[in-house]
């Protein structure tokens, strides 16, 4: 069902990021050009579940920019499966890139507003959702932590993880709770919050299968919140596409990467840890930034061109 994606995911040095540190990133934004990164992780045993047990649709829920509802959407075209995403607001003038290429892959949305959002969540007495596979937002189960898990495995094969610290970006924490999970006690764990607040700790720490003493939470680099950002940021991605080549997203991991130079440059790291930061994909979240007075230099990037190239290949396929 998975021969189509590229794993493991490559583990590249970032050489000069830092002069005290071995800096590396897990290219996990490279396992496939639409459905990538944590998403697929996240999805791979869901995916699974839902062929396993012949339901009718696979439903989720999430915002106007959500990586997850375009993974899903991205998945139902793909694999033939039939999603309904609800969707946090009123139905915008404009949807955007997000929403635009979900409802273009077959993705029936259903828009609610925050209120009624919050409270929604599958009721599978309810008729109307009788035989359908329900995903939470941001798409975190058991069966989501499994799949991050394996990010741990494929780690510990790249590179001995003994005096390591592991960096990304989190929006709902599941793919930070599934790789800790996986991930032996003495590895810490940093993880970049993309939202405003102190509440992702407790997140992870409700999913987490064992003591959370080896993962530390910071919000001091979501620059205000859930897909805020400003020209800093901006600078910031062209600079390091410029040296490294590697594109990165202003919601997640650019977040991320920021807030680790920042660390490393103020020395609040201990010297001499070897440090991985996954890229966690999630690209396509940068063409919710374009009218940016910074335009972004990775547009054209070949691996984006390929995705974007899929996706149009994807939309004309009638499957």
């Amino acid at each position: 069902m998975f021969g189509q994606f590229h794993l493991p995911t490559p583990l590249v040095r970032l050489d000069g990021f830092s002069s005290h540190h071995e800096v590396f990133m897990k290219r996990d934004d490279l396992t496939h050009p639409v459905i990538s990164g944590n998403k697929y992780r996240k999805l791979k045993y869901n995916l699974l579940a839902f062929k396993e047990g012949n339901y009718e649709a696979l439903m989720t829920k999430g915002g106007y920019y959500s990586n997850h509802i375009a993974a899903v959407a991205a998945a139902g075209k793909y694999f033939d499966i039939k999603t309904i995403g609800i969707i946090r607001g009123e139905k915008p003038l404009n949807p955007g890139v997000t929403l635009n290429f979900a409802q273009s892959a077959g993705m029936q949305l259903r828009y609610m507003s925050r209120a009624e959002f919050r409270e929604f969540s599958h009721q599978p007495g309810h008729p109307e959702f009788e035989n359908i596979y329900f995903l939470p937002e941001g798409g975190t189960n058991e069966l989501a932590l499994k799949g991050c898990g394996e990010l741990a495995e494929e780690l510990a094969l790249q590179i001995d993880l003994n005096n390591t610290l592991i960096c990304m970006a989190s929006g709902t924490g599941g793919t930070t709770a599934g790789l800790a999970d996986a991930l032996p006690e003495n590895v810490k764990v940093l993880s970049f919050s993309a939202l405003k607040g102190k509440w992702l700790k407790d997140e992870i720490n409700s999913l987490l299968h064992k003591n959370i003493s080896h993962v530390d939470v910071t919000d001091e680099y979501c620059f205000g919140g859930y897909a805020k950002a400003d020209d800093r940021l901006f600078h910031f991605i062209n600079n390091f596409y410029n040296k490294y080549g590697i594109p990165l997203d202003p919601v997640y991991t650019a977040k991320m990467m920021y807030g680790l130079e920042e660390m490393l440059n103020q020395e609040r790291i201990t010297p001499g840890k070897t440090i991985i930061a996954i890229h966690t994909g999630g690209l396509q979240g940068v063409f919710g930034f374009q009218g940016s007075k910074v335009p972004i230099h990775w547009y054209n990037d070949p691996f984006c061109r390929e995705a974007s190239s899929l996706k149009s290949s994807m939309l004309s396929c009638t499957g």
